[in-house]
């Protein structure tokens, strides 16, 4: 007998109550490390090797495919012998420029936003050289960008893709500033109010 229909199973998203406790579950492993290598294991994913204080080697996922993008701490990285697709340029960049440097922080950026930051610099206690912000929205606009500090500016280094300025409202390209998308509307849920409150605006 065949069944009738077959329930696919729906991924569910990263929201914000599930970022705040991704970055802070990679922050107690992960803060401080160092940074020795990076890898793209495909076109949605980039994994940074780093070494911990106690000297064991962890990968840090960060991953912005559409439908399930998210971040985590795993032991395994590369199949041994696995070689990059020559597209894939990410991995290259972050290499040759971040190579050596400490993960200084791994927080979200902003409140109710899903967007991770990963710092960057030469050693704890200093300022960031460089930043890793994971966009984490779904719906094809999850994205990963490489940004570059030591200037004084956010100028984009890499990104997961670019986005045009002509269609979107907020520009992803290498050597531009990088922004943070603009605010959401309504209300601020820690000015939400109390229950009559709430009851009033959906009334």
């Amino acid at each position: 007998l065949r069944p009738r229909f077959v329930a696919r199973a729906q991924v569910q998203s990263v929201d914000y109550t599930a970022l705040l406790v991704l970055c802070d579950d990679v922050r107690r492993q992960l803060v401080p490390s160092r940074l020795e290598s990076a890898f793209q294991t495909g076109p949605t994913e980039l994994r940074l090797g780093l070494r911990t204080l106690d000297r064991s080697r962890r990968w840090l996922v960060l991953n912005w495919h559409p439908s399930h993008a998210h971040l985590c701490v795993s032991a395994a990285g590369p199949p041994r012998g696995a070689r990059e697709d020559a597209a894939f340029s990410l991995s290259a960049i972050v290499r040759a420029t971040a190579k050596d440097m400490a993960v200084l922080d791994v927080c979200p950026v902003v409140p109710f936003e899903r967007i991770a930051r990963v710092d960057l610099g030469l050693r704890p206690g200093e300022p960031p050289q460089m930043s890793i912000f994971l966009e984490l929205f779904g719906g094809g606009r999850s994205n990963l960008v490489v940004v570059d500090l030591s200037g004084g500016e956010q100028v984009i280094r890499a990104c997961g893709r670019q986005v045009s300025g002509k269609k979107a409202i907020r520009a992803l390209q290498t050597g531009a500033e990088y922004a943070l998308p603009p605010a959401p509307l309504g209300v601020d849920p820690r000015q939400a109010g109390g229950y009559s409150q709430w009851a009033d605006r959906m009334d």
